[in-house]
């Protein structure tokens, strides 16, 4: 069966069906059709993230994911979203590729899933620098959604999704 659209919800919202039973809204729709925006932001090597090794430590490399996730979260969400949700890390899933040695300007790019799964959201970050060709680190870490007050699971509103997507 194909899917329609069609009625609408108490919010005024048009209900889909995909055919198979599942059931989304017209802002899903819209969402899909849209792609993850990057976020990029510049890093710095402190000396003390220099290891027995003579290269920055892989926590660090958790650290700065950690920083662009909650730099990208801020610099998006509106007041309302920054007082009644908090984020936190449910998974990393750290591939460590090249080392950064001291002096090295790392940057950092970071961008969320195609789509939030429930109060589940993937994100990716990046951390190379510019003048190489391969990145010193990839992560991939999910992010699970929490209401500040009661700090149970929030499913992810489409309206807080489409903050970090691009028709670009």
């Amino acid at each position: 069966m194909p899917g329609r659209c069609g009625g609408g919800d108490a919010g005024g919202r048009g209900i889909c069906s995909g055919g198979a039973g599942f059931n989304f809204t017209l802002a899903d729709v819209v969402l899909y059709a849209m792609r993850p925006e990057v976020f990029t932001q510049n890093l710095a090597i402190d000396p003390a993230d220099i290891d027995e090794l003579g290269h920055v430590n892989n926590i660090v490399y958790l650290r700065w994911a950690q920083l662009l996730a909650t730099a990208h979260w801020r610099a998006r969400a509106s007041a309302d979203m920054l007082a009644n949700y908090v984020w936190v890390v449910v998974r990393h899933e750290v591939d460590y590729r090249a080392p950064l040695l001291p002096g090295a300007v790392p940057q950092g790019r970071t961008w969320v899933d195609a789509a939030p799964r429930g109060a589940t959201w993937a994100r990716f970050v990046v951390i190379a620098t510019p003048e190489s060709s391969r990145p010193a680190a990839e992560i991939k870490s999910d992010w699970c959604l929490l209401d500040v007050a009661t700090r149970r699971l929030k499913r992810v509103p489409a309206e807080m999704a489409q903050l970090f997507m691009t028709d670009d």
